[in-house]
């Protein structure tokens, strides 16, 4: 299929969307302002072009939400353009937004965008199951380190409806390595594993605890080894990386 771009991707947005498109599910982390949005408007494009998807959610914080609705008609090719529909107001008025964006005259491809507090409601989550999305893209990913917060656990929730995920962020480890956890956990958790003991696992082997203060690192460890599961361009296991400048 040949596609034409609405605006020309830089070459790292370019190499960034082939992998992803090859992948299927990818971590883009570019540093601040090197056009993160672009490559997920794209790839949601593309996918729709091909008939693999009709339905997007991005998931992101709520001053993000302006940004998905300007960016997506710069974008996204015309032939292309999906019904961007900001889930905003009172929870009332989201939930209201939810269900008429899946009433039964509702044609053509729809991208809802929502912030991760809107996932703490119950019928949300529901309604956004209902709404049964191929791509999930969650913007800011970093808010999802903590693997066990709610909003971490709703998004894993979302995450395993979706044939395609893509998780954006240009600070991946805001605190400290420990914070890849959770983001690896949704882009594909077979990379730590998923199951209860998985964290426990990554955590001992890269980190030594504090023996009195648990959430206290005394030592790291096989640093180089997690790096190498990161660092801008590498690929291990279905995930990409690309925090990375343009050269």
């Amino acid at each position: 299929m040949k596609y034409k771009f609405k605006r020309k991707p830089r070459p790292y947005q370019l190499r960034a969307l082939q992998k992803a498109l090859q992948l299927g599910s990818l971590a883009v982390w570019f540093d601040p302002g090197l056009g993160k949005t672009k490559v997920a408007i794209d790839f949601t494009a593309i996918k729709i072009a091909k008939g693999e998807a009709t339905k997007a959610v991005v998931v992101c914080p709520l001053s993000a939400i302006g940004v998905w609705e300007d960016e997506f008609p710069q974008d996204c090719p015309d032939e292309y353009l999906p019904t961007v529909i900001p889930v905003v107001g009172d929870m009332d008025d989201r939930i209201k937004t939810l269900v008429e964006a899946q009433a039964g005259d509702k044609t053509g491809p729809q991208v809802l965008v929502i912030n991760y507090d809107s996932l703490r409601n119950d019928t949300i989550m529901s309604l956004l199951k209902s709404f049964a999305p191929q791509i999930l893209i969650v913007d800011e990913m970093h808010y999802t380190k903590n693997h066990t917060a709610q909003r971490s656990r709703r998004v894993r929730e979302l995450r395993k409806l979706v044939n395609y995920c893509l998780g954006l962020t240009g600070t991946p480890i805001p605190k400290n390595p420990l914070d890849l956890f959770g983001q690896f956990l949704i882009i594909n958790e077979d990379i730590f594993g998923g199951d209860r003991g998985a964290y426990k696992r990554f955590r001992n082997r890269y980190a030594v605890m504090n023996y009195r203060f648990p959430s206290k690192v005394d030592k790291w460890l096989n640093i180089d080894e997690l790096a190498r599961k990161y660092m801008p361009g590498h690929i291990e296991q279905k995930i990409l990386s690309v925090r990375i400048c343009p050269s």
